[in-house]
């Protein structure tokens, strides 16, 4: 107790769960608060003088219960294992200790059952300027990142500006920040000191203490590479990069106190190759969640994902979440996937193959944990077998075309088979018994969790008929001669119980003996008779037996053959489960020396997966090869959005493409047309071609040219702010400065009814105003929704750059005072909203109708407004 309360004070804010036994418990003031979250029966250990609350659970139900804390309550959890010391003494009451063996955090997570394996689980190091907080913020100051998945054990490093934090933060979606504990909590999730930082807020935040004094060397044993590359890896770092990777590996070994840590070598990222799509606009455009239920169905995730792997999920939220900007890298996608989509029988059969693989880099990672089990061995070893079938389905394929071998010969660059590997796992193992073996474990913990379920076998159960041998004997001498030795004694055993029967139930007509092992580890006999049985004469049928306890109509005996022999035969056992152990342990060794060539091949698969999901996708919803350049041109014909097209279609609709050409002079688009015309979503629908386009990935639209963007900014969004005390209109001035701020010509910048939050005159100055700097400062191509069409253009006019801009409208039909909205996109400007006759489809009553329109005529012929 005083070990524990000791270890609770040493982590304050963390739940401890100790070891004992085969439960795992929660003592003092953590019981009486954790116990009714987790619904636990609150009791308490008696001592002495006092009581200590106290609640537990069986050992088997600790991932259940990690989830809940880590996951729902975002509690950091200790795990205080039990071990054996070495002890001469059976019952000394010292002989177990206890040590802390792991610290779960949301990202420290490893192996956890529960985790989303198509999700990556990021924990994230921040690294700020010294004293960057006692002056005003520097848009220009150099962050360090740094963020690593450790469930896969991938790590990156990036520098970037403190205007694009928030951004490259939102890109990666962590599940854990550590920042250091000098940074003021105040300023960093609230936008007193910085207008981005708000959204902090939905990010858990650790402030943690940094070792300064430890050198980056000293953590190279975390990594699977030697020390010389990490060395020439490590110079292409800049230092804000070094200090957030020390922070990372610090706060990892501290976590992981007795595990074995394994990561890849950092992979550095440049802000110049990626797409950078904020947290506002990756929530307007929906890309991850829909916007209103935040549901991953009604996403663009959702509409595109075809992929069959979880690490082809993970890669397919990654380009999603950061586009590319490499041109040449962008055109070797496009090629992959037109070779895909050009051979449906190829492409079906990758698809198969793909689907029966494992998630080859998490098995890999676990097993470096020291984690990973058997039956994770066994299906590495059968995914790699299905890694070879697919390089030779690749091949045969590149020998079908000259284009098919150009596209596809770079996806097998730095493919090593690893047959011998899985030829020696399977050889070794027995996957058959390891699914018994596991089928077993179920059921005890059907046991440990409810005794009442599993029927009650006695204290004459006899275990061993549970044991199954999951690696085959040849896989080792010692294997071998075990074996050998415990056939021997099992047929020895079988002697004996053919001995007794002869002697009790043949001669003195018992009605059963039997040979038993008691769940005390007692080698006894059980003889079962009947009334008439002679229980008088078992002294002289069993001459050297001695009976230990007696029954109305058994006798329980002991006999020294049956004990030397059945301690034999544990004994055997025993060594034999000690030898598969070392069996397995050697395969461990070696699937973890060839991790780096495994890891490689994990990606090349996730890869496939993604582009040969696009080809998947691109035939069913017929999409077309955007032609990718350098230019500053955005021309897509006839464009479709994925999402909403997919929604039309269940309630039998079609959906209007509309073109978009922002070329030259006339890339900047004002869209005017009634509520309901469809403004909102032809904006983002050529964001989303984009990219799609960015990501390699072909587009819905008839054609489509799209000069590489930089940025895409959106201003489509409504809604308050309260945390940051901002009204809707104050967000929407926010949002649109930093389009202003942020804009460069490379950059699409998507504007919807920017000024409608405020009186008709200022929100008209604001729009225009607004327009007017995207066009004389920022340069960038814009598509700007707006009901002050006729006035922008006016004021245009008046400043002599109309002719800079292209004005166009919903199409809309009267028919009777009836209004028809035919969402295609014409020449002009919308004289009207039609906003009453949009009230009168949602319900308006008729009276309520004809009132605003007399307003209206009143308004109108009256100059008002």
């Amino acid at each position: 107790m005083s070990y524990i309360r000791d270890v609770i004070d040493q982590y304050p804010g963390y739940i401890v769960l100790t070891q004992v036994g085969s439960f795992y418990e929660l003592y003092f003031e953590q019981a009486s608060e954790i116990a009714p979250l987790l619904r636990l029966t609150l009791t308490r250990r008696e001592f002495k003088d006092y009581a200590i609350p106290m609640s537990g659970f069986p050992l088997g139900q600790l991932q259940k219960y990690i989830s809940i804390l880590v996951q729902d309550l975002q509690r950091g959890v200790v795990i205080v294992d039990q071990f054996k010391k070495d002890t001469a003494i059976d019952n000394d009451p010292q002989q177990f200790g206890r040590k802390v063996s792991r610290i779960i955090t949301p990202g420290t997570l490893i192996d956890e059952l529960f985790l989303d394996e198509q999700s990556n689980n990021f924990l994230l190091a921040i690294k700020f300027p010294e004293k960057l907080f006692t002056r005003e913020p520097d848009p220009d100051a150099h962050v360090g990142l740094c963020w690593t998945d450790l469930s896969v054990g991938t790590l990156y490093v990036q520098e970037t500006r403190l205007d694009d934090l928030v951004s490259s933060v939102n890109r990666l979606h962590p599940v854990e920040i550590l920042v250091d504990d000098d940074v003021p909590p105040e300023l960093l999730n609230t936008s007193q000191w910085h207008k981005e930082f708000s959204h902090f807020q939905q990010y858990l935040v650790k402030y943690v203490k940094a070792k300064r004094h430890k050198t980056i060397e000293e953590y190279f044993h975390m990594f699977e590479h030697g020390n010389s590359a990490l060395k020439r890896s490590f110079q292409e770092f800049t230092a804000k990069e070094i200090a957030s990777l020390r922070s990372v590996l610090q706060y990892i070994e501290n976590h992981l106190p007795d595990s074995p840590i394994s990561l890849e070598i950092p992979q550095k990222q440049y802000p110049q190759n990626i797409l950078h799509i904020d947290t506002r606009t990756s929530e307007a455009l929906e890309l991850h969640r829909s916007l209103r239920e935040r549901f991953l169905k009604g996403s663009l995730f959702s509409s595109i994902k075809r992929t069959v792997t979880p690490g082809g999920a993970r890669l397919l939220a990654q380009w999603l979440s950061a586009p590319s900007r490499d041109l040449k890298e962008l055109k070797k996608r496009q090629k992959i996937v037109l070779t895909f989509a050009k051979n449906s029988p190829f492409r079906a059969d990758v698809i198969l193959t793909l689907s029966q693989i494992h998630d080859l880099n998490r098995i890999v990672q676990r097993l470096s944990f020291g984690r990973g089990s058997p039956l994770e061995l066994v299906q590495l070893a059968h995914s790699l077998q299905l890694v070879d079938v697919l390089k030779e389905k690749i091949e045969e394929e590149m020998e079908s075309s000259a284009q098919a071998k150009r596209s596809l010969t770079q996806l097998l660059d730095n493919y090593v088979s690893k047959s011998h590997l899985s030829e020696e796992i399977l050889k070794d193992l027995d996957e058959e018994a390891i699914l018994l073996e596991m089928k077993v474990q179920e059921e005890e913990l059907k046991r440990e969790i409810n005794p009442a379920v599993v029927e009650k076998k006695g204290r004459n159960h006899d275990t061993r008929v549970e044991l199954q041998y999951i690696v085959r004997e040849e896989a080792s001498p010692i294997l071998m001669r075990l074996h050998k030795k415990l056939r021997q004694l099992e047929s020895e055993k079988i002697e004996l119980q053919h001995s007794l029967n002869t002697r009790l139930v043949d001669t003195g007509k018992f009605k059963e003996a039997s040979l038993k092992v008691t769940l005390g580890s007692d080698y006894l006999i059980h003889v079962r008779g009947g009334t008439k049985s002679p229980f008088n004469e078992i002294e002289s049928l069993l001459p050297n037996a001695l009976e230990t306890s007696r029954g109305k109509l058994t006798r329980w005996l002991d006999m020294k053959e049956w004990r030397v022999l059945g301690q034999s035969i544990d004994s055997t056992i025993f060594r034999i489960k000690a030898e598969e152990q070392n069996v397995i342990k050697e395969l461990r060794r070696k699937v973890i020396s060839n991790s780096m060539a495994l890891r490689q091949i994990a990606r090349t698969m996730e890869y496939i997966d993604v582009l040969s999901s696009f080809a998947t996708l691109t035939v069913e919803k017929d999409l077309v090869c955007p032609k990718l350049d350098q230019s500053l041109e955005l021309d897509i014909r006839r464009g479709r959005h994925l999402v909403v097209e997919e929604g039309l279609k269940f309630d039998l609709k079609n959906f209007t493409p509309n073109s978009c050409s922002l070329i030259d002079s006339k890339s900047k688009w004002v869209i005017t047309g009634p509520n309901m015309g469809g403004k909102s979503t032809f904006l983002r629908q050529n964001a989303i071609i984009v990219i799609m386009a960015q990501m390699g990935c072909f587009v819905p639209a008839e054609s489509a040219r799209i000069g590489l963007v930089d940025k895409i900014f959106s201003r489509v969004g409504f809604g308050d702010d309260l945390y940051n005390q901002m009204s809707t209109f104050m967000v929407e001035m926010v949002e649109t400065n930093y389009i202003l701020q942020g804009a460069t010509k490379r950059s699409l910048a998507i504007l919807d009814e920017v000024g409608r939050g405020t009186s008709g005159r200022e929100g008209v100055a604001l729009a225009y105003v607004t327009l007017f700097h995207l066009l004389k400062v920022n340069g960038c191509r814009v598509l700007f929704a707006t009901h002050f069409g006729k006035e922008i253009a006016s004021l245009l006019k008046r400043d002599g750059v109309f002719d800079n801009f292209v004005f166009k409208k919903t199409g809309v039909v009267e028919v009777n005072g009836d209004v028809v909205i035919k969402h295609d996109l014409q020449d002009g400007i919308t004289e009207k909203s039609y906003a009453i006759n949009v009230a009168q489809l949602a319900g308006y009553s008729p009276g309520l109708v004809q009132k605003a329109h007399d307003v209206l005529n009143y308004m109108e012929s009256n100059s008002i407004l």
